[in-house]
Protein backbone atom coordinates (compact mmCIF):
# COMPACT_ATOMS: atom_id res chain seq x y z
CA UNK A 1 0.00 0.00 0.00
CA UNK A 2 2.86 2.34 0.83
CA UNK A 3 4.43 1.71 -2.56
CA UNK A 4 1.13 2.55 -4.24
CA UNK A 5 0.89 5.79 -2.28
CA UNK A 6 4.47 6.66 -3.19
CA UNK A 7 3.66 6.00 -6.84
CA UNK A 8 0.68 8.36 -6.66
CA UNK A 9 2.84 11.00 -4.98
CA UNK A 10 5.44 10.76 -7.73
CA UNK A 11 3.02 10.68 -10.66
CA UNK A 12 -0.23 12.43 -9.80
CA UNK A 13 0.83 15.08 -7.28
CA UNK A 14 3.15 16.96 -9.70
CA UNK A 15 0.43 16.90 -12.36
CA UNK A 16 -2.18 18.15 -9.90
CA UNK A 17 0.19 20.89 -8.73
CA UNK A 18 0.86 22.09 -12.28
CA UNK A 19 -2.84 21.97 -13.11
CA UNK A 20 -3.70 23.91 -9.98
CA UNK A 21 -1.18 26.61 -10.90
CA UNK A 22 -2.33 26.86 -14.52
CA UNK A 23 -3.63 30.41 -14.90
CA UNK A 24 -7.05 29.56 -16.35
CA UNK A 25 -7.75 26.87 -13.77
CA UNK A 26 -6.50 29.17 -11.01
CA UNK A 27 -8.70 32.04 -12.23
CA UNK A 28 -11.80 29.81 -12.30
CA UNK A 29 -10.96 28.40 -8.87
CA UNK A 30 -10.42 31.84 -7.34
CA UNK A 31 -13.56 33.24 -8.99
CA UNK A 32 -15.72 30.55 -7.41
CA UNK A 33 -14.03 31.15 -4.07
CA UNK A 34 -14.87 34.86 -4.34
CA UNK A 35 -18.57 34.23 -4.91
CA UNK A 36 -18.66 31.41 -2.33
CA UNK A 37 -19.77 33.65 0.60
CA UNK A 38 -22.49 35.17 -1.56
CA UNK A 39 -23.87 31.81 -2.71
CA UNK A 40 -23.74 30.34 0.81
CA UNK A 41 -25.48 33.38 2.29
CA UNK A 42 -28.23 33.29 -0.34
CA UNK A 43 -28.63 29.51 0.10
CA UNK A 44 -29.11 29.97 3.85
CA UNK A 45 -31.69 32.70 3.29
CA UNK A 46 -33.57 30.53 0.80
CA UNK A 47 -33.39 27.58 3.21
CA UNK A 48 -34.81 29.62 6.06
CA UNK A 49 -37.49 30.97 3.74
CA UNK A 50 -38.61 27.46 2.77
CA UNK A 51 -38.40 26.05 6.28
CA UNK A 52 -40.19 28.77 8.21
CA UNK A 53 -42.64 30.21 5.70
CA UNK A 54 -43.82 27.23 3.64
CA UNK A 55 -46.99 25.35 4.58
CA UNK A 56 -45.32 22.14 3.37
CA UNK A 57 -42.41 22.55 5.78
CA UNK A 58 -41.99 19.95 8.53
CA UNK A 59 -41.44 22.64 11.17
CA UNK A 60 -44.53 24.57 10.11
CA UNK A 61 -46.66 21.43 10.24
CA UNK A 62 -45.12 20.25 13.51
CA UNK A 63 -45.84 23.47 15.40
CA UNK A 64 -48.98 24.29 13.39
CA UNK A 65 -47.56 27.69 12.51
CA UNK A 66 -49.94 28.04 9.57
CA UNK A 67 -52.85 28.04 12.00
CA UNK A 68 -51.25 30.63 14.23
CA UNK A 69 -50.32 32.75 11.20
CA UNK A 70 -52.90 32.19 8.42
CA UNK A 71 -50.94 34.29 5.91
CA UNK A 72 -47.60 32.69 6.77
CA UNK A 73 -46.84 31.45 3.25
CA UNK A 74 -47.28 34.92 1.80
CA UNK A 75 -44.27 35.98 3.89
CA UNK A 76 -42.09 34.00 1.47
CA UNK A 77 -42.36 36.91 -0.94
CA UNK A 78 -40.20 39.00 1.40
CA UNK A 79 -37.09 36.84 0.83
CA UNK A 80 -38.04 35.33 -2.54
CA UNK A 81 -36.05 37.95 -4.48
CA UNK A 82 -32.75 36.95 -2.84
CA UNK A 83 -32.12 34.25 -5.44
CA UNK A 84 -32.59 36.73 -8.29
CA UNK A 85 -29.63 38.80 -7.12
CA UNK A 86 -27.32 35.93 -6.24
CA UNK A 87 -27.62 32.33 -7.46
CA UNK A 88 -29.76 33.16 -10.49
CA UNK A 89 -27.07 35.46 -11.95
CA UNK A 90 -24.06 33.35 -10.96
CA UNK A 91 -22.85 33.11 -14.56
CA UNK A 92 -22.50 36.89 -14.78
CA UNK A 93 -20.34 36.91 -11.66
CA UNK A 94 -18.11 34.17 -13.08
CA UNK A 95 -17.88 35.81 -16.51
CA UNK A 96 -16.62 39.00 -14.88
CA UNK A 97 -14.37 37.57 -12.17
CA UNK A 98 -12.51 34.94 -14.23
CA UNK A 99 -11.65 37.50 -16.92
CA UNK A 100 -10.71 40.06 -14.27
CA UNK A 101 -8.34 37.63 -12.52
CA UNK A 102 -6.71 36.68 -15.82
CA UNK A 103 -6.27 40.37 -16.63
CA UNK A 104 -4.51 40.86 -13.30
CA UNK A 105 -2.19 37.99 -14.21
CA UNK A 106 -1.24 39.85 -17.41
CA UNK A 107 -1.14 43.19 -15.54
CA UNK A 108 -3.84 44.62 -17.79
CA UNK A 109 -6.90 46.75 -17.02
CA UNK A 110 -8.88 44.21 -14.98
CA UNK A 111 -12.11 46.21 -14.88
CA UNK A 112 -12.32 46.73 -18.65
CA UNK A 113 -11.47 43.09 -19.32
CA UNK A 114 -14.12 41.90 -16.86
CA UNK A 115 -16.78 44.17 -18.33
CA UNK A 116 -15.90 43.10 -21.86
CA UNK A 117 -16.23 39.47 -20.81
CA UNK A 118 -19.74 40.11 -19.48
CA UNK A 119 -20.58 41.89 -22.74
CA UNK A 120 -19.28 38.94 -24.77
CA UNK A 121 -21.27 36.52 -22.63
CA UNK A 122 -24.46 38.48 -23.26
CA UNK A 123 -23.74 38.73 -27.00
CA UNK A 124 -23.69 34.93 -27.07
CA UNK A 125 -26.82 34.76 -24.92
CA UNK A 126 -30.06 33.44 -26.48
CA UNK A 127 -31.84 36.11 -28.48
CA UNK A 128 -34.84 37.92 -27.09
CA UNK A 129 -38.39 36.97 -27.98
CA UNK A 130 -41.69 38.85 -27.97
CA UNK A 131 -44.25 38.36 -25.21
CA UNK A 132 -47.33 40.59 -25.37
CA UNK A 133 -45.50 43.00 -27.70
CA UNK A 134 -42.58 43.25 -25.26
CA UNK A 135 -39.10 41.89 -26.02
CA UNK A 136 -37.80 39.72 -23.20
CA UNK A 137 -34.87 37.36 -22.64
CA UNK A 138 -34.88 34.12 -20.71
CA UNK A 139 -33.02 34.05 -17.41
CA UNK A 140 -32.36 30.32 -17.75
CA UNK A 141 -28.67 30.63 -18.55
CA UNK A 142 -27.81 33.48 -16.21
CA UNK A 143 -27.57 30.99 -13.35
CA UNK A 144 -25.83 27.63 -13.03
CA UNK A 145 -26.88 26.42 -16.48
CA UNK A 146 -24.77 29.10 -18.14
CA UNK A 147 -21.58 28.50 -16.13
CA UNK A 148 -19.75 26.53 -18.84
CA UNK A 149 -20.26 29.27 -21.43
CA UNK A 150 -19.36 31.94 -18.86
CA UNK A 151 -16.09 30.18 -18.01
CA UNK A 152 -15.16 29.61 -21.66
CA UNK A 153 -15.94 33.20 -22.66
CA UNK A 154 -14.11 34.62 -19.63
CA UNK A 155 -11.01 32.52 -20.30
CA UNK A 156 -10.89 33.56 -23.95
CA UNK A 157 -11.51 37.25 -23.29
CA UNK A 158 -9.16 37.25 -20.32
CA UNK A 159 -6.46 35.63 -22.43
CA UNK A 160 -6.64 37.65 -25.65
CA UNK A 161 -7.90 41.11 -24.66
CA UNK A 162 -4.91 41.94 -22.39
CA UNK A 163 -2.60 40.97 -25.26
CA UNK A 164 -4.50 43.26 -27.64
CA UNK A 165 -4.22 46.08 -25.09
CA UNK A 166 -0.44 45.88 -25.41
CA UNK A 167 -0.42 46.28 -29.20
CA UNK A 168 0.76 49.85 -29.77
CA UNK A 169 -1.03 50.24 -33.09
CA UNK A 170 -4.38 49.53 -31.46
CA UNK A 171 -4.00 52.17 -28.76
CA UNK A 172 -5.65 55.58 -29.06
CA UNK A 173 -3.44 58.16 -27.37
CA UNK A 174 -5.16 61.09 -25.71
CA UNK A 175 -3.62 64.44 -24.65
CA UNK A 176 -2.18 64.63 -21.14
CA UNK A 177 -4.90 67.01 -19.94
CA UNK A 178 -7.55 64.32 -20.51
CA UNK A 179 -8.63 62.61 -17.23
CA UNK A 180 -6.97 59.21 -16.69
CA UNK A 181 -10.27 57.31 -16.70
CA UNK A 182 -11.22 58.76 -20.09
CA UNK A 183 -7.75 58.15 -21.50
CA UNK A 184 -7.82 54.56 -20.28
CA UNK A 185 -11.18 53.96 -21.94
CA UNK A 186 -10.03 55.34 -25.29
CA UNK A 187 -6.77 53.39 -25.10
CA UNK A 188 -8.65 50.09 -24.92
CA UNK A 189 -11.46 50.99 -27.31
CA UNK A 190 -10.14 49.32 -30.48
CA UNK A 191 -9.21 46.01 -28.76
CA UNK A 192 -12.66 45.92 -27.15
CA UNK A 193 -14.30 46.60 -30.52
CA UNK A 194 -12.34 43.68 -31.98
CA UNK A 195 -13.42 41.31 -29.19
CA UNK A 196 -17.06 42.40 -29.42
CA UNK A 197 -17.10 42.08 -33.23
CA UNK A 198 -15.47 38.64 -33.18
CA UNK A 199 -17.94 37.49 -30.52
CA UNK A 200 -20.86 38.70 -32.61
CA UNK A 201 -19.48 36.83 -35.64
CA UNK A 202 -19.09 33.65 -33.58
CA UNK A 203 -22.65 34.03 -32.32
CA UNK A 204 -23.92 34.45 -35.90
CA UNK A 205 -22.13 31.28 -37.03
CA UNK A 206 -23.32 29.30 -34.01
CA UNK A 207 -26.93 30.34 -34.62
CA UNK A 208 -26.68 28.88 -38.11
CA UNK A 209 -25.85 25.49 -36.56
CA UNK A 210 -27.84 25.70 -33.33
CA UNK A 211 -30.76 28.16 -33.50
CA UNK A 212 -31.15 28.04 -29.72
CA UNK A 213 -27.64 29.44 -29.25
CA UNK A 214 -24.35 28.30 -27.82
CA UNK A 215 -25.73 28.02 -24.28
CA UNK A 216 -28.25 25.39 -25.31
CA UNK A 217 -25.61 23.61 -27.41
CA UNK A 218 -23.06 23.37 -24.60
CA UNK A 219 -25.60 22.64 -21.90
CA UNK A 220 -27.11 19.70 -23.79
CA UNK A 221 -23.77 18.48 -25.11
CA UNK A 222 -21.53 18.82 -22.03
CA UNK A 223 -23.12 20.16 -18.89
CA UNK A 224 -26.27 18.05 -18.80
CA UNK A 225 -24.47 14.71 -19.48
CA UNK A 226 -21.94 15.50 -16.74
CA UNK A 227 -24.76 16.27 -14.33
CA UNK A 228 -26.53 13.00 -15.20
CA UNK A 229 -23.24 11.10 -14.81
CA UNK A 230 -22.75 12.58 -11.36
CA UNK A 231 -26.33 11.66 -10.40
CA UNK A 232 -25.80 8.06 -11.57
CA UNK A 233 -22.55 7.82 -9.58
CA UNK A 234 -24.22 9.05 -6.41
CA UNK A 235 -27.06 6.54 -6.82
CA UNK A 236 -24.75 3.61 -7.40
Amino acid sequence: MQKFNDLLDRSLVPIATKLNNQRHVAAIRDAFMLIFPLTIASSLVILVNNILFSNESFIVQLFQLNRLFPNLESAQQVLASVANGTINIMSLFIAFLVAQLLAKHFQADATLVGLTSVAAFMILYPTSFAVDDVNVISTQYLGAQGLFVAMIVACLVGEFLPKLFKVKRLQIKMPEMVPPAVSRSFSGMIPIVIIVAVTALINFLVLMIAPEGINELIYNGIQSPLRDLGAMSSVS
